[in-house]
């Protein structure tokens, strides 16, 4: 028997292999027994008829049952003299006779694609440095402040920027109310950008009540044809208001920050809130730096992915998708989203195999310190950090996670001693906010 192996870029491996009439003829006495032990013949008991009986009366099933055996015992000569990453079951495929006897046949599979990591001597890479200023401390302040404001009932009449609690009834042409067409408890914010229902509203009180107009949209059926019918009607409405409030923002003092924690002074709060921006800054900056270098990395790898290895990515993602809209009634299209996480997944997919085959190579290991020193970075937030910190002693899976993440922190340190850096500053805050276009450009303009 002679085989050959044969592994594709795509990790498709083929096995070719070849059996002669000799390694046939050399499983005929062991095919004769096999088939001999279940034949039972008048005058012999089972298993005891004579060979040259099997062979006369079982010729063709004897033959059959040698093909197989040589079959077998070349598929565990090949599996027991070579080691396969599988992912996929082996196949047999494409079996034949030769005109001398033997015969031929191929087992394919695909395996783990086996990855060599190089080349990253020199990688140029571009490092993202993204800084915190005062006006993003002030900002985060305004946020705090805006996220503690509070709702006082008004007496007065209801201005901008208001908050009504009301109630309406449609009514018709001449006034009479429609029936079960009532609306209660509803609450409506006064501001600049309505101009519909806020300038009818305006000047109104608690307790009163006000016919009022609105546009509102008509539902077309899905199943109906309704030639004629307009998009939108004009409806009146008796509104009743309820309640008139305002909210209204903490001032920005030591009482204040007192309020929000242990803090003693405004001061002493805006140094926390700074202090938090720019860890999330440095974490943002490595985040970026390290998905950079991953990329790099990734270019310059020769490696493509085999084909059941992204399928199987993509089956999980969107068992996950479908997990999470079970109560969805309308299907998923399958077929988009594999074209949405096609590029996703291949990256994923590659960085793992990367990442995994240079931290076999370099051993990275966590130390101790390298774990006291994570957990007193994360105490530097505050107490939101101490209390992280706390959990992750305590949790056997979580210090686990820590150290993975400490590995691969370690990984990307090697990489980036290893690249040629170029660092670009940028303010941290385009991070946060979405650019504005020359679309976005042109509508403020006419507006």
């Amino acid at each position: 028997m002679q085989y050959s192996i044969n592994t594709e870029k795509n990790w498709q491996t083929t096995i070719s292999v070849t059996v002669t009439d000799v390694d046939i003829k050399a499983q005929f006495d062991n095919a004769v027994n096999k088939v001999r032990k279940d034949v039972q013949m008048e005058g012999f008991r089972k298993g005891k008829v004579p060979p040259n009986m099997i062979i006369k009366f079982y010729g063709s099933k004897i033959e059959s049952e040698a093909d197989q055996l040589c079959i077998e015992n070349a598929w565990d000569t090949i599996f027991e003299e070579n080691t396969f990453h599988l992912l996929s079951d082996p196949q047999l495929v494409n079996l034949n006779t030769t005109d001398s006897g033997g015969m031929t046949f191929e087992i394919k599979f695909e395996i783990r694609p086996q990855v060599t990591v190089e080349g990253y001597e020199g990688m140029e890479v571009q490092k993202i440095i993204y800084e915190i200023t005062d006006d993003d401390v002030d900002r985060a302040l305004e946020d705090l402040r805006q996220r503690h404001a509070m709702m006082y009932t008004v007496d007065d009449e209801a201005q901008e920027g208001h908050y009504l609690y009301a109630d309406f009834q449609e009514v018709d042409s001449t006034g009479v109310p429609v029936i079960g067409q009532k609306i209660e408890n509803q609450h409506i914010w006064l501001n600049k950008d309505d101009d519909e229902l806020t300038p009818q509203l305006i000047g109104m009180k608690a307790g009163e009540e006000r016919r009022i107009t609105l546009t509102v949209h008509t539902k077309q059926s899905d199943f109906i044809d309704q030639p004629g019918r307009p998009d939108r009607v004009v409806k009146f409405y008796l509104m009743r208001v309820k309640e008139v409030k305002e909210r209204r923002l903490p001032e920005l003092d030591d009482e204040f920050a007192k309020e929000l924690g242990d803090y003693e002074t405004l001061i002493e709060l805006k140094d926390q809130i700074e202090k938090n921006l720019r860890h999330q800054a440095e974490h943002d900056t490595e985040s970026a730096f390290a998905t950079a270098l991953a990329d790099a990395l990734i270019e310059r790898t020769d490696l493509e992915l085999p084909e059941s290895m992204l399928n199987r990515y993509l089956d999980n993602i969107i068992q996950d998708v479908k997990a999470r809209n079970r109560d969805d009634r309308n299907p998923i299209d399958e077929n988009q989203y594999r074209q949405i996480y096609q590029g996703i997944a291949s990256r994923e997919l590659k960085w793992h195999l990367i990442s995994e085959k240079l931290r076999e190579q370099e051993k990275f290991a966590v130390t101790d310190q390298d774990i006291d020193n994570k957990l007193a970075h994360y105490e530097e937030h505050g107490e939101d950090g101490t209390k992280r910190a706390e959990a992750i002693r305590k949790n056997a899976k979580e210090l686990q996670r820590l150290k993975e993440g400490i590995v691969f922190e370690k990984l990307y340190a090697f990489l980036a001693d290893k690249a040629k850096v170029t660092e670009v500053k940028k303010p941290w805050r385009e991070l946060h906010e979405p650019a504005v276009t020359d679309e976005d450009d042109a509508v403020v303009a006419e507006a």
